[in-house]
């Protein structure tokens, strides 16, 4: 089995240290692109990882819209993966970040809607 640990870190770098906007677009592009090819090659421990990344991420309102979205499309196809065995408590954990702020309750929405 070949070996994924780091192979998502340039997207999570420009995701998070540059402030260009069309960087953090790209990142998330990449990062969804990647996720969408390799995620049943992934531990859970990653999956969790990139997850908590992911929510991370959705806290803040610094992001374009089409950059929100494709963070929330990601988080989604982790979500269908863990739902049933790892992640029981989805929904509640969705529900409990959107009642934070504005920022998490839009978020929240777009992910949910991304999961359905």
């Amino acid at each position: 089995m070949e070996d994924y640990s780091g192979s998502f870190e340039v997207k999570q770098e420009m995701i998070t240290l540059s402030s260009n906007v069309v960087h953090h677009l790209l990142g998330a592009q990449i990062l969804h692109q990647k996720l969408e090819k390799e995620i049943a090659h992934l531990e859970k421990d990653q999956l969790n990882f990139l997850k908590n990344f992911l929510f991370e991420q959705l806290q803040s309102s610094t992001f374009s819209v089409p950059t929100i979205h494709k963070l929330c499309s990601s988080a989604s196809l982790i979500a269908v993966v863990l739902c049933l065995d790892d992640w029981s408590t989805l929904i509640a954990d969705i529900v409990k970040f959107m009642g934070v702020n504005l920022t998490q309750l839009q978020n929240g929405l777009i992910l949910l809607g991304s999961i359905a």
